[in-house]
């Protein structure tokens, strides 16, 4: 990509438009059938407990934001397992391409700014160090998945473009060295990230600045079984995920089996969509498909949310079961077992779990607990073991509220709400019940 930008000097909008048009024309179409065709195969075969989360997910894929919804649910204390590869999110890979897709949106910029520098390399390399010294500093979470803190990658790419050509001794021997490291990915022990990923990264940037594809030397990167795996290695990045987590869902559970239908899978869409419109199709049909691909996915999310055609169908004995089964739902899962005289907090602003401030007791102190999610497994047990020997009792659950400090900006907020809760009624006894 980045070679390809420097071929053009970008100085007019129209360069600009292009290369958007160029880098849409490559992903966006297949993108946005794999989604289609995941959010109907999640409907039709997984659990109706799991069609909320991925339907969040599949529609912030739509809008290419999945990374955003990672980092927003790993700091959700109810979301963060959803974030993890165990769960049946179908979604969730498609995180990298957002990061990618959004880094495409400033690459012209990062270029057009690049042409007017007379010490391009020096800057490179500076954004690359300092990018990387930071990505390893803060929250692993986050900088995984913000792009900016994953642009210290990218210009490791550009580092491949303007420096000049390896032209040291034992060429191929390094080339091997540098593919050898970019294999640790694939051996079954652990080894640190923070090690990891820069050495990969700039392995990589080395075979690329070697231009080791151009040399006839080297064929292992020209043997057939890889280049044809590179051709298709888009499709299998886009359909492999759905394939485990829907197989994941079913009785079906055969590795062997979804290796085998993610690979078919591939070369099908490969040969009968992809190297099609790719191809054959000129701007006009191209930017139609798009189109029509988003509105159909549009129409989709729309469909099953408010349609019963995707509700599943049982028969009238299984049926009468679930109706028993959620008539008794709200019962077994009540962490309440009194009324409330007041259960709403005016503070817009903040995400409130639960509050209650429960009827005038018999005694004559005045009771808190304030909280996170905790306060609602802890609300009765505590509260039975005054009966009812208080004359005010009242109860917050506050989300990222961890009572006596805070870690985030929601936590600060939430602490500070609870000081003025706590300043406003003065009780007498105040519980913090947090878990962080």
């Amino acid at each position: 990509m980045a070679r390809n930008l420097s071929r053009k000097k970008i100085k007019r909008l129209k360069d600009i438009v292009e290369f958007y048009y160029k880098r849409s024309k490559r992903i966006v179409p297949l993108y946005y059938l794999i989604i289609l065709i995941s959010t109907m195969l999640v409907h039709l075969s997984l659990p109706e407990c799991w069609w909320f989360s991925n339907q969040r997910y599949s529609l912030s894929s739509l809008f290419l934001v999945t990374n955003h919804l990672i980092i927003s649910d790993s700091g959700n204390y109810f979301n963060e397992f959803l974030t993890d590869g165990s769960s049946l999110n179908a979604f969730i890979h498609l995180w990298s391409l957002s990061v990618e897709m959004q880094f495409y949106f400033l690459a012209p910029l990062v270029f057009y700014g690049l042409q007017f520098l007379e010490n391009k390399k020096v800057v490179i390399t500076l954004t690359t160090i300092i990018g990387c010294a930071f990505s390893t500093l803060l929250n692993p979470q986050f900088a995984f998945n913000f792009m900016l803190l994953r642009f210290w990658q990218f210009s490791a790419g550009f580092m491949a473009l303007y420096l000049p050509r390896v032209t040291i001794r034992h060429h191929d021997d390094l080339i091997i060295v540098a593919l050898s490291v970019i294999a640790l990915c694939m051996i079954p022990t652990e080894i640190n990230v923070l090690i990891l990923r820069p050495l990969v990264t700039f392995s990589t940037a080395f075979i690329v600045a070697s231009r080791a594809e151009e040399r006839d030397k080297n064929k292992f990167l020209q043997c057939y079984p890889l280049v044809f795996l590179g051709n298709i290695s888009y499709v299998v990045y886009l359909v492999h995920w759905p394939i485990i987590v829907i197989y994941t869902g079913t009785a079906l559970r055969n590795q062997f089996f979804c290796v085998v239908t993610a690979l078919i899978s591939s070369i099908l869409l490969h040969h009968l969509f992809e190297k099609h419109y790719l191809t054959r199709l000129g701007t006009r049909p191209i930017i139609l498909l798009i189109l029509a691909l988003f509105t159909a996915n549009l129409f989709l999310q729309f469909s099953v949310r408010a349609h019963t055609f995707w509700k599943p169908k049982y028969t009238k004995d299984v049926q009468d079961i679930v109706d028993r089964n959620m008539r008794l739902l709200e019962r077994s899962w009540s962490v309440r077992d009194d009324t409330c005289i007041g259960d709403k907090l005016e503070y817009p602003n903040i995400d409130v779990l639960a509050y209650c401030h429960y009827p005038k007791g018999l005694g004559n102190v005045s009771i808190m607990m304030m909280g996170n999610s905790y306060v609602q497994n802890f609300d009765d047990p505590i509260r039975a073991h005054f009966h009812n020997n208080y004359s005010d009792y009242r109860s917050y659950a506050i989300l990222s509220n961890l009572g006596t400090h805070s870690v985030s900006s929601a936590s600060r907020i939430a602490l500070e709400m609870s000081w003025n809760e706590v300043a406003k009624h003065k009780p007498d006894v105040l519980f913090i019940v947090a878990r962080e």
